[in-house]
């Protein structure tokens, strides 16, 4: 292994051409990937973070004139913890590892998106998240390397204010153990899924990038409907430069349980299936029940900090008749991080659930 002239490590997969990108590398042996710092590459998938931040390139040309598309999956799995445990200083308590995990994506060295991942208890499946990043045919070098960087929220140079705070519930080293699972390259931008003032469910908005509220498991990447805000906040990613308005709800007791896992016994599953069914009726009675009126607004703060500047901004919260309340977040070229603090909020702390995200 030696180093280039960039400072990065070179390995004897490298090469010095720019080649042709395959639609979907899922193999971190190819050729076209070019490793550089704490990432190793893997088979059946394209390869695992060792550090944060950690940092990738693709060694390919630009497609004439028309801009470059790349989907990152990223995912946090079974294995993950141990690759921490692995990789991170002793000194840092084993607990951090279950935290959610923010993660800031950066390409040719400007900020692109950020995901927001939870991991999942053992036998609960992956926590998985999408980001695209469009690459224009001037920032493709002639040598054709797109270098890509991983920051974890504590390690992120632009971390301030309310990001600082909100980084102590979020895992320190949050790229340690992260899998990529796969790198999608196409010449030019997908066919838009979205318009201006068309509503998208938070699942399909998630799946495309737009918001990230902690992953999606495998059976969520097929399913429309909310998706709870298991660490109080989410990311809202630049969208076409459009403001965004979300719309949240409150969900009172436990989310419901997610699928078995596989293994188990026979009985066991049924009795799983049972238990998720009357937890999702009870958790419907709950929230029908006893909606939170006008005055939780005075105890909900919506604070969002822009990940590529550090800026802080509290944002207006808007009650609705029906339930919950909306926040429309300003139209940005970087990722915002939305914090959710209940300030002076009654004994039994309220938790949240997006609905919906609509470009405006």
């Amino acid at each position: 292994m030696q180093a280039d002239s960039g400072g990065y490590l070179a390995t004897r997969y490298d090469h010095d051409r720019a080649g042709p990108v395959p639609p979907q590398l899922t193999d971190g042996k190819d050729p076209v990937l070019r490793v550089t710092e704490g990432f190793l590459r893997r088979t059946g998938n394209v390869g695992r973070c060792i550090a944060s931040p950690a940092a990738f390139g693709l060694s390919a040309a630009a497609f004439g004139d028309d801009p470059t598309r790349v989907t990152l999956r990223l995912s946090l799995d079974r294995h993950t913890a141990t690759y921490w445990d692995r990789y991170v200083h002793e000194d840092v308590p084993r607990s951090a590892a279950d935290q959610p995990r923010l993660v800031v994506v950066c390409a040719q060295r400007e900020v692109r998106g950020a995901l927001l991942l939870t991991p999942r208890p053992v036998g609960q499946g992956r926590a998985i998240g999408e980001l695209g990043v469009t690459l224009a045919s001037g920032e493709l070098p002639a040598g054709g390397l797109a270098l890509f960087e991983l920051w974890g929220a504590h390690e992120w140079r632009s971390a301030s204010g309310a990001a600082v705070a909100a980084a102590s519930a979020l895992a320190p080293q949050a790229t340690t153990g992260m899998m990529v699972n796969t790198i999608s390259v196409s010449p030019a931008d997908p066919p838009v899924a979205w318009s201006v003032n068309h509503t998208l469910d938070a699942r399909t908005s998630e799946r495309l990038g737009m918001v990230s509220t902690g992953g999606l498991n495998a059976q969520m990447l097929t399913e429309q409907g909310a998706t709870f805000l298991s660490a109080g906040m989410l990311v809202v990613n630049p969208c076409a430069g459009t403001s965004a308005r979300l719309t949240l709800g409150f969900a009172r007791g436990t989310p419901p349980a997610l699928r078995g896992a596989k293994d188990s016994p026979r009985w066991r599953r049924h009795m799983d299936r049972a238990r998720r069914k009357a937890l999702v009726i009870a958790q419907r009675g709950l929230e029908a029940a006893a909606p939170p009126g006008p005055h939780v607004l005075d105890w909900l703060q919506v604070q969002a900090v822009g990940l590529g500047d550090g800026a802080v901004t509290t944002l207006p919260v808007s009650y609705r008749p029906e339930g919950g309340f909306t926040v429309v977040v300003p139209g940005q070229a970087q990722p915002i991080l939305l914090t959710i603090s209940q300030q002076d909020a009654p004994k039994s702390a309220t938790r949240f659930k997006l609905i919906d995200h609509t470009p405006i």
